[in-house]
């Protein structure tokens, strides 16, 4: 079967990850991300109490920038964040005030962010980044890939999101996944590609495009196939499908890397949101000393220290495993800390 022009995208890391002091090709906004809310005068108080930022709020992730700078940041994935909280907090710049806590996990740390908006009075901060990490959550059929969902069907017919246009509907596609191969109908959109199984409707996939790294055509023990590979952040896993006759697979090969290549020029990831123009007067600070402090360069293990954060419990709800270094049972470390790492810490 002959295979059109590769095209692989890039990996969708911004939005499931948590990243320390990145440089600026990083920082930078990707395609399909869009600024919802920008604050100035955002103090990072868990790491650099203290130190005036920027807080920048997209449709993926949230960024803090030292204004002062720009090498010390953070970025961290909407999907990383378990839980936001307003509690009081004690600020270099402000003393005893409100602030928003952000509780993340990344892989197997969980990390605890801070912020103090240094604007009295200002709810912003308070109510923007709840609202987008809602309209995030929300909206995941947009971003991941989705198993055995039980909505995903209904009466037969898949409920289209909103923007979705649907391009094809097969009948006969086997999903690849299994021993034997299952027949069932492929649906593709501008958005994803569904299968579900006629058979029973609760065995089907949803894959939307944003995941997708690569869709090439390969030999399987079935013969040829439809591979799409999904990207490292997604998993990197590899999902197969095929259909008879050969023309008829080579037509829905074509087509799916098309709306693959189409889509991720202007990716459409589910948030739409307007944040209401603020008055000039309401983002000057008032009273708020200049943070005219000597930063001194940490390596990237004292930064992520900074944020280390344990449960409620006092626990990370991981079991102890024994260290021959030690000679005793010790909390698993996070991934890319030694002990030797834990020991330089200040």
């Amino acid at each position: 079967m002959a295979e059109p022009v590769e095209f692989t995208a890039e990996n969708p890391w911004r939005d499931r990850e948590v990243h320390f002091d990145i440089g600026n090709k990083l920082i930078a906004l990707t395609r399909g991300e869009f600024v919802i809310d920008h604050l100035d005068q955002v103090e990072d108080t868990k790491g650099n109490n203290g130190i005036s930022g920027t807080l920048t709020v997209t449709n993926l992730r949230l960024i803090w920038t030292n204004k002062k700078r720009s090498n010390i940041n953070l970025s961290i994935g909407l999907r990383n964040v378990v839980s936001i909280q307003v509690k009081p907090v004690e600020s270099k710049l402000l003393g005893n005030v409100k602030a928003l806590w952000i509780m993340c996990k990344h892989k197997q740390s969980k990390y605890q962010f801070i912020f103090t908006h240094l604007v009295p009075g200002s709810p912003r901060l308070f109510t923007t980044v709840p609202a987008v990490h809602r309209a995030y959550a929300s909206s995941t059929l947009y971003r991941d890939v989705k198993i055995r969902a039980p909505a995903l069907i209904r009466d037969g017919a898949i409920e289209p999101l909103p923007q979705e246009e649907v391009y094809d509907a097969l009948e006969g596609v086997s999903n690849l996944s299994g021993e034997k191969g299952e027949l069932g109908r492929f649906i593709v959109t501008n958005i994803r590609f569904i299968w579900y199984s006629e058979q029973n409707p609760l065995y089907n996939v949803s894959c939307p495009y944003y995941t997708v790294s690569h869709i090439g055509g390969r030999q399987s023990k079935f013969g040829s196939a439809v591979v799409v590979k999904l990207a490292g952040a997604a998993g990197a896993l590899n999902l197969g499908f095929r259909c008879d006759p050969p023309k008829r697979m080579a037509k829905l090969l074509k087509m799916m890397q098309r709306l693959h290549r189409v889509y991720h020029i202007t990716p459409l990831l589910g948030i739409e949101a307007e944040v209401e123009e603020q008055p000039t007067e309401d983002l000057m600070p008032e009273n708020v000393p200049d943070d005219d402090v000597e930063i001194v360069q940490q390596d990237k293990v004292d930064t992520m220290a900074a944020y280390f954060s344990s449960d409620s419990s006092g626990t990370t709800g991981r079991d102890p495993v024994f260290s021959a270094e030690l000679g005793l049972a010790i909390e698993p470390l996070p991934a890319g800390v030694s002990l030797q790492d834990l020991w330089r810490v200040q």
